[in-house]
């Protein structure tokens, strides 16, 4: 297992995506499109596009609630 991570935080894992292979490196998310298709997204751009969302369950866990 050891030698698994280490492959992936020196090369990545390879995605097909509808323009081709994509490499996602450690540290980045791996999205799911419209279409259904997965795509690496950079951490930075991640959280620049799209906001955290919590389930109402979650809320409910954390003794909180959605206003």
């Amino acid at each position: 297992i050891l030698g698994c991570v280490r492959l992936l935080r020196e090369k990545g894992i390879t995605i097909g995506t509808l323009e081709g292979s994509m490499v996602a490196l450690v540290g980045d998310y791996i999205v799911q499109g419209v279409l259904g298709e997965f795509y690496p997204c950079g951490s930075e751009a991640f959280h620049a596009s799209y906001d955290v969302v919590v389930s109402p369950v979650e809320l409910e866990k954390a003794g909180l609630r959605r206003e």
